[in-house]
């Protein structure tokens, strides 16, 4: 195996045995992917990147407690000690990359300030020396990072610019992922027509790629505005339109969530026996996949409604 093989190969191994095992196994390995990465020159620069074949507009979300705070704070700075290899070796995407896997570490200690801050060295880098995919890919964990702490308008700003890159790199399902999400940001800043606009936008993306689970998520989104706007036939049928694509995907949670939502267009609808039994299918699936709070959200919804009756 080449250099630049070896390099990618140590990386991945270091971050598995990190999120394994205790702290001091991953220092070797990771110490041998540092003296790799400043030996594998420039052409380790495509081994370091990320997979340009495939979308990442969604950014990971680390389960939380795996790793003690010490710890996470060791593995940012073992992460720093690489960033000077890849400057030696003319590897400003590999640099890019190891920032963003930076970010978010902070990002799932709660640091959010730091994360924001780091994905902009990123982004900086990526600027001058990035294609359109890594740049989308970068602009969209800022939006992720910005919603997060509480900045939606500024979230906004980095999911527009992540647009014009997923349509110069045409990356349908990275366009489509992020039309949805600015449809959502758009909502929460009380922007209606706006967000109706991008969810228009995005629907047929999804249904281009065959992604039936953002179908179905932006046809859910749908449906809420609509029931917030008081156009409540209107929500039912976006919502009916969800429904068969969240069984089809085998996706529970959706389900569950949609039919919450079906029922409280019922409830306010005066249909309570329909709203009921929306409910109680939703109560089902919340036990099968074990929401207890869910659970406990949809009997408090059904609880009220029998009062009324």
């Amino acid at each position: 195996m080449n250099s630049p093989g070896r390099t990618t190969l140590w990386l991945i191994l270091s971050i598995l045995i990190w999120s394994v095992s205790p702290l001091p196994n991953a220092r070797p390995v990771l110490a041998s992917s540092v003296h790799l990465c400043a030996q594998s020159g420039p052409s380790a620069q495509s081994s370091m990147q990320t997979p340009q074949d495939k979308d990442r507009s969604e950014p990971p979300k680390p389960e939380p407690g795996r790793q003690t705070l010490a710890a996470e704070r060791e593995l940012i700075a073992w992460y720093e000690a690489t960033l000077p290899h890849f400057r030696s070796a003319g590897d400003p995407a590999g640099e890019a990359y190891t920032l963003l896997t930076i970010a978010e570490t902070y990002l799932q200690m709660g640091e959010k300030q730091q994360a924001l801050e780091t994905c902009n060295r990123a982004l900086s880098l990526t600027l001058n020396h990035s294609r359109p995919q890594e740049l989308a890919q970068t602009l969209r964990r800022i939006a992720s990072i910005c919603e997060s702490l509480g900045e939606k308008q500024k979230a906004m700003e980095a999911d527009t610019k992540a647009l014009s890159f997923f349509r110069t790199a045409k990356n349908r399902q990275g366009e489509a992922n992020t039309l949805r999400h600015l449809g959502v940001l758009s909502n929460a800043l009380g922007e209606r027509p706006q967000a109706l606009d991008y969810y228009n936008q995005s629907l047929p993306l999804f249904r281009e790629v065959k992604d039936r689970n953002g179908e179905a998520a932006v046809l859910h989104q749908m449906g809420k505005l609509f029931f917030e706007l008081g156009e409540k036939q209107k929500a039912l049928d976006y919502l009916a339109g969800a429904l068969p694509l969240t069984r089809a995907t085998n996706n529970r949670e959706g389900e569950a969530r949609t039919r919450q939502l079906i029922g409280e267009v019922y409830q306010s609808l005066g249909e309570n026996q329909k709203a009921l039994a929306q409910y109680q299918q939703a109560l089902s699936i919340w036990q099968e996949v074990g929401n207890s709070r869910a659970e406990a959200a949809v009997r408090k919804r059904m609880a009220k409604l029998k009062a009324d009756d």
